[in-house]
Order: structure tokens, then sequence, then C-alpha cells
């Protein structure tokens, strides 16, 4: 009898053990990947910035190569006009058509920059839920001995050894 309760205690121990390290080494792996992500997060925002900024800045100059073509073009109109001897309203109409060319181009830069802007702040917020996410996944729950669990395991062998040694002690004849 004592020997099926020292081997149902061995048992017990050693599953607890056996619980213990899994467990320590599932926060290990844990602990791992969730700095692998966090890293991961971090080049994602990066990157999306520096693309944001290459935009921006291709944007800046083009809208500064616009500016500059379209002075030239009203300092061409300006001598071209002057040179035909046309001055007046012929000419402040050919200059303010030109301003308008230009400013309606540059509305509409600023105006598609805006909307990528909105759509790499939903880019950024998506990819920081998608994160959060996989960090839920990675961090479940670790299961831990549960001594509790061992304690009633090792109660409950207790009369299944105590019925064993009456029965094999029954067989021998040695009780009476």
């Amino acid at each position: 009898m004592c020997w099926m309760v020292a081997i149902q205690v061995a048992a017990t121990a050693a599953s607890i053990i056996g619980q213990k390290k899994q467990a320590s080494q599932q926060r290990k792996f844990q602990a791992a990947a969730t700095e692998a992500e966090q890293v991961r997060l971090q080049q994602q925002l990066q990157a999306q910035r520096v693309k944001q900024d290459q935009e921006m800045q291709a944007r800046q100059s083009e809208l500064f190569a616009i500016q500059q073509r379209a002075k030239a073009s009203v300092a061409r109109a300006t001598v071209a006009a002057g040179e035909a001897g046309v001055s007046g309203s012929s000419v402040d109409l050919l200059l303010d058509d030109y301003y308008r060319q230009m400013g309606n181009y540059q509305y509409a830069l600023t105006r598609e920059q805006g909307f990528q802007d909105v759509a790499y702040g939903y880019q950024t917020q998506s990819a920081i839920t998608g994160s959060q996410q996989t960090q839920i996944g990675i961090n479940r729950p670790v299961n831990s001995p549960n001594f509790l669990e061992a304690v009633t395991s090792i109660g409950a062998s207790i009369p299944q050894g105590m019925a064993q040694g009456y029965g094999i002690a029954k067989a021998r004849g040695s009780l009476t």
C-alpha cells in the first residue's frame, strides 16, 4: 500500500517539476516574441514615416519647380508683351491666368498631401492595432503547476492503495 502512495507522490512531484519548467520556458518564449513584435512594429512605423517624408519632399520639390516655371513664364510674357507694345488689361489677364493655373496646381498638391496624411494615419493605427492583437496571441496565460490538484491526486491514491493492499492481503489469506 505504501509503495502505491509513494509512486503517486513521486509521479505528482515529477509532474509539478515538469510543469514549472514548461511554464518557465513559455514565459521566456513570450518575452522574446513580445520584444521581437515591438521591434517589428517600430520598424514598420519608421518605414511608413520615411515614405511619407519622401513623398512630401517630392511634392515640395515639384511645387518649387512649378513656381520657378511660372515665374519664368510670367517674365517671358511680360517681356514679350512689352516688346510687342501690348500693355494694360490684356497683359494683366495673361498674368492672372498664369497665377490662377499655378494656384490651382498648388491647391491640388496640398489637397493630395492632406489625403495621404489621413491615409498614413489610418495605416499607423491599423499597424498598432494589429500589433496589439499579435501581443494578445503571444501572451496567453501560462499554465502553472496546480498544487491543489497535486494534493488531491495524492489524497485520492491513498484509498486506492489501501483497497489494493486489502485485496492482496485477503488473497494471501493474511486477513481473518
